[in-house]
């Protein structure tokens, strides 16, 4: 941590690149971490591979969407993301001085300096402990970072969620930031959308194993028929998990002809994170993910069979 802010305050022009269609942690930490680097002087760029989810623009932070032209900064910092795959188009950018910031169980870190906790629930709290080191902690990145504990910890419901989580949460509203305004934006607000996605992830709905795991999918051609937005397709995965007796949730999301991204989210019973891994993806105990090529019913059954293997152990 000490290491990464030496290097923050040696630099002028810093990047930031969170990982892949950005969530409330990668997003939130790379905002609250931009105005860090403003605090101290420098200059920092969010950079995204794509606009951000409208749910979370009351953080009201600046970004560049990529355009694919290459640019030197004098440090390039990986935010929630310690894949370079899941930089996508932006990989080209994590060159000269390099550096990481994440949580996730199953990262391999990248760049020439590593600041990973795997048992933090978001990265967002490595950058509130970055923010005390510095002696520059603000309202605003107050607000990025609750938003980002939030989002990655089910509003602090997760398993993911530790004392240290709740204590960090706390401080945040001790400053003063606006929590029912947050807690309003995500979780009290939805679009049409997401109500007729949520009634197609239920219609799809698919259960094995005596009803201990529910998949459910979305594809491209019915995303079009519904009108459905970026915005409203987050989410399959938990709500099959929400189904009672279930232990294992999956959301199979088709982003390109024949091409699924595939959430996964689990109760105590399923390591989730070393499923996605057996498939080349990743990410926590109870939420991972991965992308895998179709038929659909041929990476259903192959998944399904990969679950039974730790159902069998129950």
């Amino acid at each position: 941590m000490k290491r990464l802010l030496e290097w923050i305050k040696e630099a002028e022009q810093i990047a930031l690149l969170p990982h892949l269609r950005a969530d409330g942690d990668a997003l939130g930490s790379c905002y609250a971490l931009a105005e860090l680097i403003k605090q101290l002087k420098k200059t920092p760029y969010v950079i995204l591979e794509e606009e951000p989810l409208m749910r979370f623009d009351y953080l009201e932070g600046d970004f560049l969407v990529f355009d694919g032209k290459i640019k030197e900064y004098d440090l390039v910092i990986a935010v929630d993301c310690s894949d370079l795959t899941r930089l996508g188009k932006r990989e080209i950018l994590y060159r000269g001085k390099t550096a990481c910031i994440d949580h996730h169980l199953t990262c391999e870190p990248i760049g020439q300096l590593s600041y990973v906790d795997s048992d933090a629930a978001a990265t967002a709290e490595l950058v509130y402990q970055l923010a005390c080191e510095a002696n520059v902690m603000t309202r605003k990145m107050g607000t990025c970072i609750y938003t980002a504990l939030s989002t990655d910890s089910g509003s602090f419901r997760y398993s993911n969620t530790t004392p240290r989580t709740m204590r960090i949460g706390a401080a945040l509203m001790e400053m003063g930031i606006d929590t029912a305004l947050i807690n309003r934006k995500l979780y009290e607000q939805v679009t049409m959308g997401s109500l007729r996605f949520q009634a197609e992830c239920v219609d799809k709905m698919q259960l094995f194993v005596q009803n201990k795991i529910a998949i459910t999918y979305l594809t491209m051609n019915r995303a079009d028929e519904l009108e459905l937005t970026s915005d409203d397709t987050d989410g399959g995965g938990s709500i099959m998990l929400s189904i009672l007796g279930v232990n294992v949730g999956a959301f199979f999301h088709e982003r390109e002809p024949g091409k699924f991204k595939v959430s996964l989210r689990s109760d105590e019973a399923v390591d989730v994170a070393f499923i996605a891994k057996s498939f080349g993806g990743g990410g926590h105990l109870r939420a991972s993910g991965y992308t895998t090529a179709g038929p659909l019913a041929t990476a259903i059954s192959q998944l399904v069979e990969k679950i039974k293997e730790q159902l069998v152990e129950l």
